[in-house]
């Protein structure tokens, strides 16, 4: 505590974190619900594929300023919204330049702009302690967004309700993943539409109990999962691309392969390193972007210098 008191006064100090994607192992899109949001029942899996954030903090000023070499809105996005969120519900003044050094493609499914948003959250918290209580913040990491919460708690979790109940489970770690980006950019709200429209005529059912999903991790082996994705199907027909990246992702020795979230990268799961690392090789001829990752096993943690 006497530490990160001393941290706390700092006229100006800089904190590094990584922010990691994730995947949707398994994802089932139940009914929509009267908020407009959609129920869900998925497993999230973070992985070695990272954002880095470096937030530089003055005490003698006040505001917030986002730096980075991607396309965003100054005054609207998530990365802003999180910082002035803390600050203003902890009443502390300080003056931040938050520099995104952005990875993750955005609209991709995996996760990026929620992963940078629960970084800041854990960033002030860790050099502003004591500012909120867990709750409080909790309340924040919803109010930003669904996934959000997720990546302040865990690294592997079963996720549901509109994706703020998040139950962390122990990460398996022995297997590797490939992601595959086409290049394309899918709109969330647009895929739930698209989604909706495919199933107004028939009844919404749960495919897996979340004890199913849950055992069949822990317990089964990859090619055994059985996992799914709802939006697969809707997004093949919309974009043909992502049924030959699919393909060729089996084709490359993947024990399983699916999109993540509501696209558009899609990922492949290998026992050994090498064969991943053998199907990295004949992927990266094929496709431009290419990543060849590890799940995480534990949350990336702030790093002051």
């Amino acid at each position: 505590m006497f530490i990160k008191f001393c941290i706390a006064t700092q006229a100006v100090m800089r904190i590094r974190i990584q922010a990691p994607a994730k995947v949707n192992l398994h994802l089932d899109v139940l009914d929509k619900r009267t908020d407009g949001y959609h129920n869900i029942i998925s497993l999230f899996q973070s992985v070695s594929f990272f954002d880095t954030l470096v937030i530089r903090m003055e005490n003698e000023a006040t505001g917030c300023t986002i730096k980075g070499d991607f396309p965003f809105p100054q005054e609207d996005n998530i990365i802003k919204k999180a910082a002035e969120a803390f600050l203003r519900a902890s009443g502390k003044k300080r003056f931040l330049e938050i520099d995104v050094q952005k990875r993750i493609p955005i609209g991709a499914g995996l996760g990026g702009g929620s992963s940078d948003a629960a970084a800041v959250i854990s960033c002030l918290n860790e050099v502003l302690p004591n500012s909120l209580s867990e709750e409080k913040i909790t309340d924040i990491l919803q109010d930003l967004g669904s996934d959000v919460p997720y990546f302040y708690v865990a690294t592997a979790a079963l996720v549901t309700g509109r994706g703020e109940t998040v139950q962390p489970l122990i990460p398996r770690t022995d297997y590797s993943i490939l992601i595959i980006y086409p290049g394309l950019q899918v709109q969330t709200a647009g895929a739930y539409s698209w989604l909706d429209i495919t199933r107004a005529k028939r009844q919404v059912r749960k495919q897996y109990r979340e004890k199913d999903v849950i055992d069949t991790y822990r317990y089964n082996t990859i090619e055994t999962w059985g996992f799914s994705n709802s939006f697969k199907e809707i997004l093949m027909q919309q974009y043909p691309l992502l049924e030959s990246i699919i393909s060729d992702i089996y084709t490359s020795g993947a024990l399983y392969g699916n999109i993540t979230g509501s696209g558009s990268a899609l990922f492949g799961l290998y026992r050994k390193d090498n064969e991943a690392g053998a199907a990295f090789g004949y992927l990266k001829t094929k496709y431009p972007f290419v990543f060849l990752t590890k799940p995480l096993d534990k949350i990336p943690l702030p790093v002051l210098y």
